[in-house]
């Protein structure tokens, strides 16, 4: 451990709706990060995020001890290597982009990243989470064995993601009601508990209101259940 520097934030990926990714996962990923810059002698191994029409740097490890991000959030519509990466949805491997014309804009290349291996992250159901690629300022040479190690490491990161949104859907169907999509009595009840005790604690006033609907049964013969449920 200990290559360099790390930067890393809680952030939601793909809309307001996906998770945060928490401490412990970011710190696996430092760790698979600093792995890969000494497996494949790279100087920059990063996690990119793409949302809002901006990519966003939510994690690296640098060789260089000065390494600093100057530009952690850029705007879509650069080139850059992340922009195909995703577009593609595929991998990207270039030993170097200066014999390549087509990279010859590129905007990594010009910051000095003339190689890079990248692949994809998703969320499930194939929704876009970003990239992840480890990037060198000199020649990478990659081999095919390499390039699969590569990729078996990616899917790790995207069981990650996986993992994330299976506990957030079970702690949906845990604490709400899937017809009305409000809390149900599970977190009525851890409400009233934690609302008794400050009670108690401050001396404050406390009240619950009940409200009783008669005639339901009229709703359900006029609108519905579906109507009435909800």
């Amino acid at each position: 451990g200990g290559i360099g520097l790390q930067y890393h934030q809680e952030v939601a990926i793909g809309d307001e709706s996906r998770p945060l990714i928490p401490q412990d996962i970011l710190d696996n990923w430092s760790a698979t990060l600093n792995n890969l810059l000494q497996v494949f002698g790279a100087d920059l191994a990063r996690i990119i995020q793409v949302n809002n029409q901006v990519t966003r740097i939510i994690h690296y490890r640098a060789v260089d001890p000065l390494y600093l991000i100057k530009e952690p959030v850029k705007p879509l519509g650069l080139a850059t290597y992340s922009e195909t990466i995703i577009g593609t949805n595929g991998s990207l491997y270039l030993q170097d982009a200066r014999t390549i014309p087509l990279w010859k804009e590129n905007y990594d290349q010009h910051q000095g990243w003339i190689s890079i291996l990248g692949m994809p992250l998703e969320w499930p159901g194939h929704e876009t989470f970003g990239t992840l690629e480890i990037l060198s300022k000199s020649p990478l040479l990659v081999t095919d064995t390499f390039q699969d190690l590569f990729f078996e490491i990616s899917k790790g990161f995207t069981g990650d993601l996986r993992q994330l949104h299976l506990e957030q859907r079970l702690d949906f169907f845990s604490t709400m009601d899937p017809l009305t999509s409000v809390h149900n009595r599970r977190v009525l009840e851890d409400w009233i508990n934690t609302e008794f005790f400050r009670v108690r604690r401050t001396r404050s006033p406390f009240s619950i209101g009940l409200v009783h609907i008669k005639n339901l049964k009229s709703l359900n013969k006029e609108y519905g259940r579906p109507v009435a449920d909800s």
